[in-house]
C-alpha cells in the first residue's frame, strides 16, 4: 500500500470519529444551553449581546452585496478555524457556544415577555428547533472535526511524540477542506431556510439598538432606560 492509499485509509477510519465528535459537540451545546437558560441573564452581559446584535444588523445589511450563504459560511469558518488552534481552540470554541446559548436565552426571554408564552415552553421549542435543523449537523460536523483534530494534535504534543505529530499534521491539514465543505453545504441549507421564513426586508423590521435596549431592560429587569 503506497502513501496515498494509507492516507486515504486513515481518513476513512477517521470519518467515524468525526461523526462521533459531531454528536458530542451537539450534546455539549445542549448541555451548555440547558445550564445557561437555568440561570438569570447577567446584566453585565447585556452590552455584549447588543454589540452582537449590531454585528447581526451589519451582516444582514450586506445581503445583496454578498450572498447570504457566503456570509453564513464566513462566520462559521471563523468559528471552525478558531477551534483548530491547538489547546486554545477548546476555550475559543466553548466561548462561542456559550454566547450562542446566551443569545438564544435572550430570544426566549423576549419571546416569552412579548407573547405571554411561558419561558419553559419557549426554551424547549428553541432547543428542539436547533437540534432538528439539518444544517446544525452539517455545521457541527465541521466543529467536531476541528475539536477532534485539535485534541489529537494537542495530546501528541503533550506526550512529546514528535514523530506522530508530524504524521498527524497531514491528516490535520487535510481535514480542514473537508470541514469547510460541510460548512459550505450547511450554509446553503441554512440560507435556504432563512429565505423561507424571513423576508428579504427583514432589516427594515428589526428594531434599532436603542429600541431593543429599552425592550430588553423592561423584559429582563422590569425597568427601561431613558
Amino acid at each position: 500500500m503506497d502513501e496515498r492509499e494509507k492516507l486515504g485509509s486513515v481518513l476513512l477510519k477517521r470519518l467515524l470519529f468525526w461523526f462521533l465528535a459531531d454528536l458530542i459537540t451537539i450534546a455539549v451545546f445542549v448541555a451548555i444551553y440547558i445550564a445557561v437558560v437555568s440561570t438569570p441573564f447577567p446584566r453585565s452581559s447585556l452590552n455584549l449581546v447588543l454589540e452582537k446584535y449590531v454585528e447581526l444588523r451589519k451582516m444582514i445589511s450586506r445581503v445583496g452585496v454578498l450572498p447570504l450563504p457566503l456570509l453564513i459560511f464566513i462566520n462559521n469558518t471563523v468559528i471552525t478555524l478558531m477551534g483548530y488552534v491547538p489547546f486554545a481552540g477548546f476555550a475559543l470554541f466553548a466561548n462561542s457556544l456559550y454566547w450562542t446559548a446566551r443569545v438564544l436565552q435572550l430570544v426566549s426571554i423576549l419571546t416569552s415577555c412579548l407573547s405571554g408564552v411561558p419561558r419553559g415552553l419557549v426554551d424547549t421549542a428553541l432547543l428542539i428547533s436547533v437540534v432538528l435543523m439539518p444544517h446544525t449537523y452539517l455545521e457541527f460536523f465541521a466543529y467536531g472535526v476541528a475539536m477532534y483534530q485539535n485534541a489529537k494534535v494537542s495530546y501528541l504534543v503533550v506526550k512529546r511524540r514528535w514523530g506522530d505529530v508530524r504524521k498527524e499534521l497531514r491528516v490535520y491539514l487535510l481535514s480542514i477542506p473537508i470541514a469547510l465543505s460541510f460548512l459550505a453545504l450547511g450554509a446553503l441549507v441554512e440560507a435556504k431556510l432563512v429565505s423561507m421564513f424571513a423576508p428579504a426586508s427583514a432589516l427594515e423590521k428589526m428594531p434599532s439598538i436603542e429600541e431593543l435596549r429599552k425592550v430588553l431592560e423592561k423584559c429582563l429587569y422590569g425597568t427601561s432606560v431613558s
